[in-house]
């Protein structure tokens, strides 16, 4: 189960010291903009999802053939697949299209023949464009996984929102038959968002701070918990182990349970940073970058009454009432993010959104250089990537207007880079 963090959390309020005179610095007018840059921004492929069904085939006998479909997440258009293969030896074939190849909306099939030996087992594998991870398909003979522990588990988490606690539970798993009680349960995140920092632990140290994390996973039980960071993705998977010592998935039990959780965006408007400093080697602590995410109304100054960031998480904004009013709904300040800012009912009468990242504070290494960032940023409208950029910054205090988000008469939303690079908060 999923658990949303409330909007008042005391995690809003970092950044607490100084604020007053950083608003300030943000206000102040006679920065020039750099000329409009030269370098634009990297403009990221937006990852593709695919899902392959059914997600693990047993055949009944040698020369059997099955049949899996691949085809788009939820309502998603043609995703082209870019590789496909077995990870082991010649104990099944498969017929597929020449990669790269697209899986239309409505799917395509995938055959696979079973070549034996009765107990051998396999793992075909499916990697669709920009996506970070490739989807994998368990084949398994009639006699493949005899006698192992099931880490098969009820209740899984299936579709949530970022920020929120996901509650894991592998009590449910099942010994083999005849076989030794489970013992250990080790949850793994097998997959997660680009830039996301998302790990198992035993339980978040403070409900209210899940960002910091808690102790290790402990697999001597089979609860744990994860805190879902950013909006995409996450593919986790259950190892367990029997009191012999048997394990599953291991070299000899090839079922593994591995669970989907999509972190899906409730607001209308969702603008997520992350960013990562290369020559940090510890990005983690109070001494690591520090980038801030702005959204500010058209016509606004950063750092105003009409810019949502760290010293202004939650304004109110006109007409009254909840419509076009922005939320911070996490402020990072350590050297990696996340920060997101949601507009939960776009405003009409805002004309639209600019977007911006103030570098307020760059690592240093131990000679006093300043080392470069490399900043992502990604715009989620209703609930979908809609657009995606990187740029790297290598200044103190350098600000980057990254895009505006145009807001129609009837509320839809549009996407437009802007792309220029300021020497300071303009």
């Amino acid at each position: 189960m999923a658990q949303r963090i409330p909007p008042d959390s005391p995690r809003r309020r970092a950044h607490a010291l100084g604020l007053t005179a950083l608003a300030v610095g943000l206000g102040a007018l006679g920065c020039e903009a750099r000329a409009p840059t030269t370098d634009p921004a990297e403009t990221l492929l937006l990852p593709s999802c695919v899902a392959v069904t059914p997600a693990e085939v047993r055949f009944a006998a040698v020369g059997d053939v099955a049949t899996l479909r691949a085809q788009p997440c939820g309502e998603a258009g043609p995703v082209t697949v870019v590789g496909l293969g077995l990870t082991g030896g010649a104990s099944f074939a498969v017929d597929a299209p020449p990669s790269p190849w697209k899986a239309p909306s409505w799917g395509s099939e995938i055959t696979v023949r079973f070549a034996g030996p009765a107990a051998a087992h396999d793992s075909l594998w499916l990697l669709a464009e920009g996506a970070e991870a490739p989807v994998r398909v368990a084949l398994l003979g009639p006699d493949a996984g005899q006698g192992c522990p099931d880490p098969t588990v009820d209740g899984r988490p299936g579709r949530a929102f970022p920020l929120d606690v996901v509650a894991l539970d592998g009590s449910s798993a099942q010994p083999g038959p005849g076989g030794a009680p489970i013992v250990t349960w080790q949850w793994a995140v097998l997959d997660r968002p680009p830039g996301s920092t998302a790990a198992v632990v035993e339980a978040v140290a403070d409900p209210a701070w899940p960002q910091r994390g808690g102790l290790p996973d402990d697999p001597s039980t089979p609860q744990a918990a994860l805190f879902l960071d950013l909006a995409g993705r996450y593919r986790l998977g259950l190892t367990v182990t029997d009191a012999s010592g048997v394990q599953a998935p291991g070299p000899d039990c090839p079922a593994g349970a591995q669970y989907i959780v999509d972190a899906v965006p409730d607001a209308a408007l969702h603008v997520q940073l992350v960013w990562h400093t290369p020559d940090d080697p510890d990005e983690a602590d109070v001494d690591g970058s520090d980038l801030d995410l702005h959204l500010r109304r058209a016509g606004a100054r950063w750092g105003g009454d009409g810019d949502c960031f760290y010293g202004n998480r939650a304004p109110d904004w006109p007409p009254s009432g909840a419509v076009g009013d922005p939320s911070l709904d996490i402020d990072d300040v350590d050297g990696q993010g996340p920060e997101n800012i949601n507009v939960d009912a776009p405003s009409a009468e805002a004309g639209h959104y600019e977007i911006g990242v103030h570098a307020f504070r760059l690592w240093v290494d131990p000679v006093g250089r300043t080392r470069p960032s490399e900043v992502t940023v990604r715009v989620y409208v209703q609930g979908t990537l809609s657009a995606a950029w990187r740029r790297t910054l290598d200044a103190q205090d350098s600000f980057w207007a990254v895009a505006r988000a145009e807001v129609a008469p009837d509320g839809s939303l549009r996407v437009v880079p802007v792309d220029t690079v300021f020497d300071a908060p303009p």
